[in-house]
């Protein structure tokens, strides 16, 4: 593994190793175009309440891979430059020989595209998990029932509870 400067590390409520290096896009990128090109993409609002400025924004952005094993974990409500962050993640989710995948995934975009409309964001190859588990019959439409929590408890037996 290279050595580089500037990193932080935590553990993530599912135990994978997060951190944060300066050129970790590049490293993450870099990984997932020589590996499978599928990488997962989650958003969440509730972060950080207290950043007034990004109220009624996503707070965070995750991307993960099978290829890297890290997460790259984009903290946007932390940032002042976002939109030009996005604008990176938006040249990766615009590429059409990767996949990418998540619980609700379009409810993720809608919700990337209201917070930063400046973007134009147009994802090309996206699969969501819960609608692909309607269709080979391993749950049925309901609430709660297309969750990641959800899904985790029927397909692979494991707890997956998300913080409240």
């Amino acid at each position: 593994m290279d050595s580089i400067q500037n990193t932080s590390q935590s553990t993530c409520r599912r135990g994978r190793r997060i951190c944060w290096r300066r050129n970790f896009p590049s490293l993450f990128i870099e990984a997932v175009s020589a590996g499978s090109k599928t990488v997962s993409l989650d958003t969440e609002w509730s972060v950080c309440p207290d950043y007034s400025r990004l109220k009624d924004k996503i707070s965070m952005l995750s991307l993960g891979s099978v290829d890297y094993p890290d997460v790259l974990l984009i903290h946007l409500s932390k940032m002042k430059h976002a939109p030009s962050v996005l604008r990176m993640v938006k040249m990766l989710l615009e590429r059409n020989d990767f996949l990418f995948y998540g619980c609700n995934i379009g409810g993720d975009i809608t919700e990337i595209r209201k917070s930063y409309p400046d973007i134009h964001l147009a994802p090309v190859n996206v699969a969501d998990l819960g609608t692909m588990a309607v269709h080979r019959g391993v749950v049925k439409r309901g609430p709660g029932q297309l969750t990641l929590e959800n899904l985790s408890k029927v397909v692979l037996t494991k707890l997956l509870p998300k913080p409240s």
